[in-house]
């Protein structure tokens, strides 16, 4: 259970980390590489991720929020071999403020469960792999898997609060603590999707499926909650125009929702349950190397 009093908040740059999947992602490509695949593509994305996120008591009660628009970025790179067995990997990042909601939590009863309106620092990273076949040789049709790697780091913000107390008292300047989050977790998603030409040059696209978490672990300061594992789905739809010399550019929008379920409680602290639903809009160019 979250203590806005207690932890201090410090927001880390995790662009310094970049470098290191980017190694990662490149030396994979070997792995993908054998003469018989066909053609590579690379794509780079840049969007703007809706964040919505929220948290509740084990009653179902509101607990916080949070919401608002966040840039980043996606970098992928695939292979498709004769059989038209594609196999690819991706690197996403995204960062930025948003507005949080919640109550104060605190020993004092004059103060604990008012209402609290802050910011919140986010920053997501994600390190995918998938595979993608034709649904019984359909040539518009395949079957898709995703196993992705997932980390959040969440920065409340202190903020300086004034108003009225649980007794009616007025009081001023009241300095409520930020708290600083790390969660970390692996993603399982299988699915359809579907490409599907209007023209020689003009497409678009479509996938669903279903998505799994696994493992999803909180570290707050020295302690490490191990939070329940969940469903959540995702849905995309995309339009391409094709470019000459193998290039495409494009635009898509995305849906992707998930949940962590509470976890035990440790030294008087537990995570509430939670759900995460993302939606982003990138622009796409995508190119045959």
């Amino acid at each position: 259970y979250e203590s806005l009093q207690i932890f201090q908040s410090q927001y880390s740059n995790n662009m310094k980390a970049i470098p290191k999947f980017g190694i990662i992602l490149i030396n994979a490509l070997g792995l993908l590489s054998p003469a018989s695949y066909a053609e590579t593509v690379f794509v780079i994305a840049p969007g703007v991720m809706n964040f919505n996120y929220e948290e509740t008591d084990v009653d179902g009660s509101f607990l916080d929020e949070e919401i608002g628009s966040i840039p980043g970025i996606t970098l992928s790179i695939e292979e498709k071999n004769q059989a038209r067995f594609t196999f690819g990997m991706a690197l996403g990042f995204f960062a930025g403020g948003v507005d949080y909601n919640g109550h104060i939590l605190s020993n004092d009863p004059r103060y604990t469960g008012l209402p609290l309106s802050t910011t919140t620092n986010e920053s997501i990273f994600s390190l995918s792999t998938y595979a993608i076949h034709p649904f019984f040789g359909d040539p518009y049709f395949s079957v898709y898997g995703n196993l992705t790697y997932k980390k959040w780091e969440r920065d409340i913000q202190g903020v300086s609060v004034s108003g009225t107390d649980n007794f009616g008292d007025p009081f001023t300047d009241l300095n409520v603590s930020g708290l600083f989050e790390l969660y970390k977790w692996w993603q399982f998603t299988f699915g359809i999707s579907a490409d599907l030409p209007l023209s020689a040059r003009n497409q678009i696209s479509f996938k669903g499926g279903f998505l799994r978490t696994i493992a999803p672990k909180m570290n707050l300061s020295i302690y490490t909650f191990d939070l329940q594992e969940a469903w959540g789905y995702e849905t995309e739809l995309g339009y391409y125009f094709k470019l000459k010399r193998g290039q495409k550019i494009g635009i898509s929008g995305s849906i992707m929702s998930w949940s962590f379920g509470k976890s035990d409680e440790i030294a008087g602290f537990y995570e509430p349950d939670s759900k995460s639903e993302m939606k982003t809009i990138q622009l796409i160019y995508e190119v045959l190397l």
